[in-house]
């Protein structure tokens, strides 16, 4: 039950990103407050302890300073650096004060992989709470929205296609259809943690500030959207090269979907539509005889 509450508390701070009250001439700020709420029961129940406080704030903080347009060079970058190594920080679970639920433990997915094991992880999921709550552009209309999907949708095809295709030849998968038992589960973590908060990081933050940096530069596009292709597949490097290589290539399918529509939402769309072909039609998360050192 507490984990209940506190996670369900979690959701309702993400979904709260994309609120816009009547009442407010810009986004409103519920996020703050649900988030709020739903730190205090994480601290109560016992999912983070007072060695994250100072971590959370600084980040919470530093993401706020850049998306200031008036504030100094200096400011900013140190406020930018903070955010990257902090984002990483939280993402690889090197922030202390944390103590994320296993929600699975060693569930035997596709007969021919290795066990799964599946965290709800807190540190992780702020990452993309902060980055888009600070955010000055997100879709909050549905003429917007359809727009987005009118272009995203054959880079997003494209994208699926393209990975699964890789991921076979690699022999990293093969085609496994199946609807497992904790695809629910799974498919909450993966949308409100994982896909939110890595595109938010290596798109919304990583990208997106590149592509400022670099506006006068011929190729800044380009640039930016191959630094975060590749930030995203070495922070990958757990799974070996080959892992890395589909890593950078999906980066790019994320990245490219970001840059033509200049929305968050296609690049978290086109991750979580990637993830769901590979868990629902291929070996999930990976063959055996793919890991590393095998």
């Amino acid at each position: 039950m507490q984990m209940i509450i506190t996670y369900t508390l979690l959701g309702l701070c993400v979904s709260s990103l994309w609120f816009r009250g009547s009442y407010y001439r810009q986004k409103s700020k519920l996020w703050m407050l649900i988030l709020a709420v739903s730190m205090t029961a994480s601290f109560i129940f016992g999912f983070i302890d007072y060695k994250s406080i100072p971590f959370i704030i600084l980040f919470g903080g530093c993401c706020y300073l850049t998306e200031q347009e008036n504030i100094s060079g200096l400011k900013r970058v140190f406020a930018t650096g903070a955010v990257c190594l902090l984002s990483l920080g939280f993402i690889g679970h090197y922030i202390p004060g944390f103590f994320n639920p296993a929600i699975i433990r060693d569930t035997i997915i596709s007969k021919d992989a290795p066990g799964y094991s599946l965290y709800f992880s807190y540190d992780k999921a702020l990452v993309g709470i902060f980055i888009l709550g600070f955010a000055r552009k997100k879709i909050f209309g549905k003429r917007q929205f359809l727009k987005m999907l009118s272009i995203l949708f054959p880079i997003l095809i494209t994208t699926v296609i393209v990975l699964c295709i890789a991921a076979v030849v690699f022999g990293y998968t093969r085609f496994d259809l199946k609807f497992n038992k904790i695809f629910f589960v799974w498919t909450f973590s993966n949308l409100f943690i994982t896909c939110l908060s890595e595109e938010a990081f290596f798109r919304g933050f990583v990208q997106k500030h590149l592509q400022r940096l670099l506006i006068k530069h011929k190729h800044g596009a380009v640039i930016s959207l191959l630094s975060a292709a590749v930030l995203f597949g070495l922070v990958h490097y757990g799974g070996g090269v080959k892992y890395i290589i589909l890593a950078v290539l999906a980066g790019i399918g994320y990245g490219f979907a970001y840059q033509k529509t200049t929305a968050i939402e296609a690049s978290i769309l086109t991750h979580f539509s990637v993830n769901q072909a590979h868990f629902i039609f291929f070996t999930y998360p990976v063959l055996t005889t793919a890991l590393p050192f095998q």
